[in-house]
């Protein structure tokens, strides 16, 4: 199942490399988590346009895109310059990556920084040479990550051991060094000793908590001083913790254990309030029976942030629908997800009859993105689709996962997809027609169905139940066919599951 985030083409000159880079930006910031493969993307893409445009004078335009699906991520890069593949290139070694046999082309740091490389040289006329970068989807680590910041190396290790069974660990040697790597890295609790050369601990907590990303990460001291004073200054600069030295496993455990659940306390009681009024208001909802089709929705919910929503306008002639996948997973993307279904609200209530398409109604949504403050702020992926009473169902789409087409011999995915709203101006999306007949169905779903497993194995075997099920339960009642494959998605992906998912379900039904 691949998902198409972006497509831009652009002229092979250097001026595009940062506008492609940005545009890259905007669409990883939210659909991928950890800063750190975030910032191996972007330094990838960079590395391979700049290749194109630089050492392929032959090239006059290239073409970027960029999607996911459930192994991972892909970035593809297509030129209509000299054939030139990277992979004839050996960097076995890290210290290779910027050897004089590369050519200057930074082909180490591009394989050191991505999984797995694909190049097909344009061979004839009209094919163009391909490059396709992947990166493996990490499994779902629940272990928090605690950053040790400690100038004696031996204290760094001990600290380690103590944290090695339930936590993931990283360690620095003093405040400086930790700025450098929080910017780069998710860090759940920092662990911080007072005394250092260079930034002190006092004065790297100081830093944190100017930033708006760190200001309220818990934090926790440690020091070998136990004078009235250091505490009194560690104390009110706000911090979760002081711990004097020696400390031992068991406290330290016991420590970071409160800190981070009381973390997690305070985090919830200052969303549920905004996150249940918000989230009942936006329940999915359809009409079961509407212009001759039966419809079914079924959502989970992990009442964590983001947001997935339907949204409908009854015309004379269709049902138009849009299926809305808020990305993110805190309060603010939840505050998004609010605002975006006022605006499309509003939008679907002003359209015509003729102006009211899947592909106008896309193009509609991503102008709006693109040019009001507020919306540009976040991402989300969009379905849109009309159903005519005939049976017939046209189908847009904006960064959605593809929809689901079941018969009784196959479930097969529909084509459709273009680039995530908002990212450039005027972006114009292509439209997919089916024909359904009574025997048939369509699932149209948030990425979350799939996602919502622990790690690649887990997410490709959801995926196939799912479809499995889809197809056994065609002879089933549409309202028992999606509970039946509601179940299976609950027993698969737990609950809560790890991601906001809806399941839409239509069928045509029969004419009056």
């Amino acid at each position: 199942m691949d998902v198409l985030l972006l497509n831009t083409e652009h002229s092979a000159e250097l001026h595009a490399i940062r506008k492609v880079r940005k545009l890259l930006t905007e669409v990883i910031k939210i659909s991928v988590p950890g800063r750190t493969l975030r910032n191996n993307m972007e330094l990838c893409l960079s590395e391979v346009v700049t290749n194109v445009i630089e050492h392929n004078p032959s090239a006059t335009w290239f073409k970027v895109a960029f999607g996911r699906n459930t192994q991972g991520w892909w970035l593809s890069l297509e030129d209509n310059g000299d054939a030139w593949d990277p992979l004839e290139f050996e960097c076995d070694n890290v210290l290779d990556m910027f050897s004089e046999d590369e050519g200057g082309r930074g082909i180490g740091l591009i394989k050191a920084l991505s999984d797995n490389i694909h190049y097909e040289a344009g061979t004839h006329t009209g094919q163009y040479n391909t490059l396709r970068l992947i990166w493996n989807q990490p499994d779902r680590l629940h272990k928090p990550t605690v950053l040790i910041v400690e100038d004696d190396p031996s204290q760094r290790r001990l600290y380690e051991a103590y944290l090695a069974s339930g936590f993931n660990t990283l360690s620095v040697e003093d405040g400086e060094a930790a700025i450098k790597l929080i910017r780069v890295q998710d860090v759940d609790l920092v662990l911080s000793d007072i005394r250092m050369p260079g930034m002190s601990g006092i004065s790297l907590r100081e830093k944190l908590a100017e930033d708006d990303l760190t200001n309220i990460t818990p934090f926790i001291f440690l020091t070998s001083e136990s004078s009235a004073e250091t505490q009194a200054q560690a104390v009110g600069m706000g911090i979760d913790d002081y711990l004097i030295k020696p400390v031992n496993k068991a406290l330290l455990i016991q420590t970071i254990d409160r800190v981070l659940e009381r973390s997690k306390q305070i985090y919830k009681q200052l969303t549920s309030r905004i996150n249940s009024r918000i989230s009942a208001s936006m329940r999915p909802t359809a009409p079961e029976q509407a212009h001759h089709w039966n419809l079914q929705v079924r959502s989970r919910n992990t009442g964590v942030g983001g947001g997935d929503m339907i949204l409908q306008k009854d015309f004379d002639s269709h049902l138009l629908l849009a299926l809305i996948d808020i990305m993110g997973h805190d309060e603010v993307s939840k505050f998004f997800s609010y605002a975006y279904g006022g605006y499309l609200r509003g939008l679907m209530s002003t359209m015509s009859s003729d102006d009211a398409t899947p592909p106008k109604l896309l193009q509609s949504l991503s102008d709006c993105a693109y040019e009001d403050e507020l919306l540009s702020q976040i991402t989300l992926t969009c379905c849109t689709m009309a159903l005519e009473p005939s049976g017939r169902i046209t189908l847009s789409s904006a960064g959605h996962p593809s929809p689901l087409h079941i018969t009784t011999s196959s479930v097969e995915e529909v084509s459709v997809g273009g680039m995530l709203p908002g990212l450039i101006s005027d972006i114009q999306y292509d439209a997919v027609t089916l024909q359904l007949n009574g025997s048939e169905r369509l699932a149209i779903f948030t990425d979350g169905l799939y996602e919502s497993a622990d790690n690649n194995e887990g997410r490709h075997h959801l995926e196939e139940e799912i479809k499995k099920e889809l197809q056994n339960t065609l002879h089933l009642p549409i309202n028992q066919a999606i509970d039946q494959v509601m179940n299976t998605f609950d027993e698969l992906a737990g609950t809560p599951p790890n991601d906001d998912t809806l399941l839409l379900l239509l069928e045509p039904g029969t004419p009056s």
